[in-house]
């Protein structure tokens, strides 16, 4: 089967210091994308520890310790000079702000962000001005793969559980304005952006996603009442009416929150290839399927 290197990517993920697949994928991605920067240069926020040997395991570090990156990280408790490490709070009226009080070049070759709360307004604020090669942001992985659901832009921390970030359909559609396709994620994690006139393949149609949502990773919420800052962010671009995205959000917020009907993890992370079509078993949603081993 003659697959391109975007349908082969999700085989590559493999962890040295990530959380899950990261570094694999990193490494992958920029084999087949133009390095911008001499040195290449990344952005971290948040990075939830004062070294890269702590925390839960950083998506950077890998190209700072291995790769001869220059890396720039940011989080709101932690400090360390020795590894450029800056204890900020960045929202949407600061961020661009302090990009460039750190002097952070207009094409970055690499952001990642990760801070359970305004994951994706903090993306959209900082793609309005900056064009990194590769964004990867936290996905929320317990909602299903056609709900746009977002915590709110004025909620700014974690509120715990199952509620954090957004919905990998609210990224993707923030990464579609800013001319960004999907080509990658680390299952329950991170979503990988690319932006698209850096490719020449097509990427893989959105649906074949489906497999990395609707996926348990935290314990149900059982005060729905802390669900309120979720919204559905297609209502909010429909009428910039947050009351109203509030409320269009909730029946998904309770379904998502309060019990789970969906799937568990893919395991193994990389599913095996189906001998009659060119996708994934779960990609073409033609099950069963003649499977071979990848």
């Amino acid at each position: 089967m003659n697959m391109t290197w975007l349908e082969n990517l999700q085989e590559k993920a493999h962890s040295i210091y990530s959380q899950g697949g990261q570094d694999g994928l990193i490494e992958e991605i920029f084999t087949h994308i133009p390095i911008v920067n001499n040195p290449p240069f990344a952005v971290e926020f948040g990075f939830n520890s004062n070294s890269y040997e702590g925390g839960s395991g950083a998506n950077t570090c890998n190209l700072a310790k291995n790769k001869g990156w220059k890396t720039l990280l940011f989080d709101s408790q932690h400090a360390n000079k020795n590894i450029n490490l800056h204890r900020r709070i960045l929202d949407m009226d600061n961020v661009n702000d302090v990009f460039s009080e750190f002097d952070v070049p207009r094409t970055p070759d690499y952001l990642s962000i990760d801070i359970d709360s305004a994951d994706l307004w903090l993306m959209d604020t900082i793609l309005a001005e900056y064009k990194p090669s590769l964004v990867s942001v936290e996905y929320n992985s317990h909602f299903p793969y056609d709900a746009a659901i977002t915590m709110d832009p004025y909620t700014k921390k974690y509120i715990g559980g199952r509620i954090y970030g957004a919905s990998l359909k609210a990224l993707t559609m923030v990464a579609e304005q800013h001319n960004y396709c999907l080509v990658a994620i680390a299952c329950s994690l991170d979503a990988f952006y690319i932006r698209k006139e850096l490719l020449n393949d097509v990427p893989l149609p959105y649906i074949s996603w489906k497999p990395y949502t609707g996926i348990i990773g935290h314990p149900i919420c059982h005060n729905i009442q802390l669900g309120n800052c979720l919204i559905d962010y297609e209502e909010w671009l429909r009428s910039h009416d947050l009351e109203k995205a509030r409320e269009t959000a909730k029946p998904i917020v309770a379904q998502s929150l309060l019990s789970h009907p969906f799937t568990k993890a893919p395991h193994p992370l990389h599913l095996r290839h189906c001998q009659n079509c060119k996708y994934r078993k779960s990609y073409c949603g033609d099950v069963p399927h003649n499977l071979r081993a990848r």
